[in-house]
């Protein structure tokens, strides 16, 4: 694995209405304090965002197009950490976690009126020169981005 590139990581705690969960830095991580009462779930972020330590600070996409390889590969980073501290049963509850939440983002935009507009909102690569930015941050580019890092990892696993 590739060490750590910075020398010192911190997560500062935002105030009440800090607008996201978490965002990442190189060296340090903002936090909404909602995230750091919900218990466990806070771990999940955490190791989130430092895993964005080395998908998206150090490896990063060149247009808000190809978000899925931040989020992807940082989803893969994060759940294979996680793995690592609470096992091979977690990592599979949360892998099936994502694929539900993916299932339900999918049917949403499946039954939106205009299909043809909402196909974007479905596919990995987010063409953001057809939609605002803020939408390539769905569960797609996570999930899907996830689901595809993990395939590649499952073939050539079983190739070597």
């Amino acid at each position: 694995m590739t060490p750590y590139d910075w020398e010192t990581y911190s997560i500062v705690v935002m105030p009440f209405g800090y607008p996201n969960g978490g965002m990442e830095n190189p060296q340090i991580t903002f936090m909404s304090p909602s995230i750091i009462k919900a218990g466990k779930e806070a771990i999940d972020v955490a190791v989130h965002e430092i895993a964005h330590s080395w998908f998206g600070n150090l490896i990063t996409c060149g247009n808000w197009s190809h978000t899925w390889l931040n989020e992807g590969f940082t989803v893969f980073m994060e759940r294979k950490i996680i793995k690592e501290h609470y096992g091979e049963i977690y990592f599979n509850e949360s892998a099936y976690i994502g694929m539900e939440e993916l299932k339900k983002v999918m049917k949403k935009h499946s039954k939106a009126p205009a299909l043809n507009d909402q196909e974007d909102f479905k596919k990995l690569l987010c063409f953001s020169d057809r939609i605002s930015p803020e939408f390539c941050f769905t569960r797609v580019q996570y999930e899907k981005g996830f689901a595809l890092v993990y395939k590649l990892e499952v073939i050539f696993t079983f190739l070597v």
